[in-house]
């Protein structure tokens, strides 16, 4: 069970990615699980589009 009550939660987003392997930041379905979790939490979505490699973007965040 979770007892973190956080008012705002800053999350490395972006979904990041190299050439090979999984995101090695915060994917949109990272995000809405934790946005499910803690649903009276302000989420900061940090790093989105701030490199060439980073696929999610502040508009599909948005969506």
């Amino acid at each position: 069970m979770n007892t973190c009550k956080p008012d705002v939660i800053m999350v490395n987003s972006g979904a990041a990615q190299f050439l090979e392997g999984d995101p090695i930041t915060m994917t949109k379905e990272e995000i809405i699980d934790i946005r499910r979790s803690q649903p009276k939490a302000q989420i900061v979505a940090c790093h989105l589009e701030a490199v060439n490699h980073c696929f999610l973007t502040r508009a599909a965040l948005e969506a």
